[in-house]
Formats: structure tokens, sequence, C-alpha cells
């Protein structure tokens, strides 16, 4: 049986398209994509809003907890990620031919049953041979793109999902093909739809190829600004764990001061010495909290930026222009937002600590620990004089 490049090809498609749901751990089935641009499988949002949020009016993702509003029809108003859904069916083909190993394909098009060594890339048949040359002979076939199925199993040809270049066809007139963008609707329409539910002046729509080119382009505008911020976030999120980790060495070197001086005064200060260990640890731990409650912030938001911008840069790169126009103002809204948000500060100050010795034993004394630097300094001292 095939093993090696296509196998591996097609487990980092999975992993780098992401077709797994979250909730269920099962490849995507009629996924619906949130506002966060996170995609869950239909039956699984439906599940978790009858368990979790029934009544409510918008649901937070599961992932990420923005929350993303539902339309009157509820979650299966939400809108389909049809990209996603090619992207599976392209797997499964890949996955098919893999499988079959040294097993025998059957020609699609002869009746003598001929063993299939050829699959055309455009219409999807497996071919013997003899088929695939005829194919390549009919006008209407000619310029079709056909692959020996050898090579897709070695991994050296990707097969795509079938009729992936026709234009999907209008839901309201049958038989119409969606050749057009609303602008006011945000959506795809025929032209029966131009003079009848989105007529001008009230709509304003354009052609779907200068739509596509022209939402490519205000999402491209975007990427740079967010990936600048992204890089701002990663900076600060491992300044964050630099600080945190200067703050555990701090505190350890404090500790070993404490201990060193209450070693000259034991008999006398016993107490006192247990106290500051108490309030340096406390210290720590206070701030640590703070400073991991600061980290995970920062991580989650790195992670909402990775995966809009992965989503967004995929989409625009490799979408059909149907899928990209069906995702564009969910995916044009979510990377704005993002693009608005500002990063939280960092308090560097959360990393000092200093114990400041008694001027000596006699007083009975230990000393103070300092928890802040000069003007703003605040420190905390225990005298056991009583």
């Amino acid at each position: 049986m095939a093993t090696g490049p296509a196998v591996s090809s097609a487990l980092e498609t999975i992993s780098r398209h992401h077709l797994e749901c979250c909730i269920c751990q099962e490849r995507y089935q009629q996924p619906k994509i949130l506002e966060c641009l996170h995609s869950f499988c239909e039956q699984c949002l439906l599940k978790y809003c009858s368990t979790k949020h029934e009544g409510s009016t918008a649901i937070p993702c599961p992932v990420c907890r923005q929350e993303t509003k539902l339309p009157e029809s509820g979650v299966k108003g939400l809108k389909t990620n049809f990209y996603l859904i090619g992207l599976v069916e392209e797997l499964a083909l890949q996955e098919k031919i893999v499988g079959s190993g040294d097993a025998c394909l059957l020609c699609d098009i002869c009746e003598r049953d001929n063993e299939a060594t050829q699959r055309c890339l455009d219409c999807g048949q497996y071919m013997c041979s003899v088929c695939s040359k005829m194919h390549l002979r009919f006008a209407s076939s000619s310029d079709h793109k056909v692959a020996p199925l050898k090579d897709i199993r070695e991994g050296k040809v990707t097969v795509t999902k079938k009729h992936q270049r026709q234009h999907p066809k209008c839901p309201i007139h049958d038989g119409e093909v969606t050749r057009f963008f609303c602008n006011t609707c945000e959506t795809l329409i025929c032209r029966d739809c131009t003079v009848v539910n989105h007529r001008m002046p009230e709509h304003s729509y354009i052609e779907r190829n200068e739509a596509t080119s022209v939402f490519k382009q205000s999402l491209a505008e975007l990427f740079i600004p967010l990936e600048s911020t992204m890089m701002d976030l990663q900076n600060s999120r491992e300044k964050v764990s630099r600080i945190k980790e200067g703050l555990g060495v701090t505190a350890k070197r404090v500790m070993t001061e404490v201990q060193g001086k209450a070693a000259e005064i034991r008999a006398e200060v016993t107490a006192q010495e247990n106290r500051l260990l108490d309030d340096i640890k406390n210290i720590q731990t206070d701030r640590e909290q703070k400073l991991g409650e600061c980290e995970k912030t920062m991580g989650l938001a790195a992670e909402r930026f990775q995966h809009s911008l992965d989503t967004a840069r995929e989409v625009t790169m490799t979408a059909s222009d149907s899928d990209f126009l069906s995702l564009y103002p969910t995916i044009s809204k979510d990377l704005k937002l993002l693009a608005d948000q500002r990063i939280p500060g960092v308090d560097n100050r959360l990393a000092f600590l200093k114990f400041k010795q008694s001027e000596g034993v006699g007083g009975i004394s230990l000393g103070q620990v300092v928890v802040a630097e000069d003007k703003w300094e605040l420190c905390r001292e225990f005298d056991c004089s009583d």
C-alpha cells in the first residue's frame, strides 16, 4: 500500500488547515464560521447552544470566548464555511486515492471495467489509459489536466475538489450563476437578483471578479499593521516571561540574604525571619499571579491574532472567488476589530524586590523588605522590640 510523501502530505493538510472541529475532534461537517474566524460543525454548535447558551442572542466562541451575534434563525443562519468544506473534500479525495494502495480503481468512462491509471483534475473522473487519451481529444475537455494515479499516490500531484472552477448557483433563482456581489448585503447575487431583490439605487453591486480584486486588496492592507502588532505582542509576551523569571531569581536571592542575616541572631529573631520570608513569598505569589494573568492574556491574544491572520491570508491566497467573497465580510470585520486593539502594558517594577538590612544585630530588627525603588519606595518593616 502506498505510504510516505502522500500520506504525510494528507496529515500536514489536516494540521495546516485545522480540518478537525475543536468540539467533536472529528473532521468538519457543515462547518459554520463565527465572527472570530473559528469554525465548528453545525451540529456541535447546536448542541453547544442548547446545553450552555439556550435562548441567548449571542454565543461565546468555545476557543477564544469572543462573542458572535446569532441571526434570527440561530446557528443554522450562521455563515457556512464553504472554504473548509472544499478543503475537507480535497483531503477525502487524496485519502481515497492514497488509501487504495495496490487495489484496482475502475475507469469511470468505459464499460469494460478497465483499471484506472489516470485522474482528470478538472472533472474528477478516473480513467484508463485509452479513455484518458480520448478525453483530451474532445473539444470540451481538451484543456483539462490529467495526472497519473501513481503520481497522486506519491504526493507529486495534489487533487482538488470537483468543479472548483465553476461559479456557484444562485440559491433563489434556479439555474442562474452568481456573477455579482452586492455591497449593500455583502453577498453573492445573480443577474435576476439585480432586478428583483437587489435593485439599484437601493443596493450597490459590482461584478464578482472586481469584488474579489478589491476585497483581496482591502484585506492585504490590514495584514501589515496586524503583523506589526503581532510582533509587538510577542515581544511584550517575552518581556513578561523575562520579568517573571527575574522575579523568581530576585526573590530567591533576597530570601538567601534574609536567611544569612537571620543566622547571626537566630535565637532572638526567629519569629522575625519567618515573618519576613512569608512576606516575601506573599509578594512573589501576588506578583507572579498578576504576571501570570498578564502572560496568559497576551498568549490568548497572540493566538487570536495568529489564527485570524493565518485564516485571512490562507483564504485570500487559496480560496475560490465564491468561497473568498462568502467569507470576506466576516474576515474583514474581524481584522479591523483586531487592528483597533491595544497591547496591555507591562509594569517593569513588578520584578523589583530588595532586602534592607538593619544597622546591627543588637537592635533586634532583622531588616526591611523593599518592594519599590527610590521615590515610589515602599518598605515593610517588622519590629519585635515589644
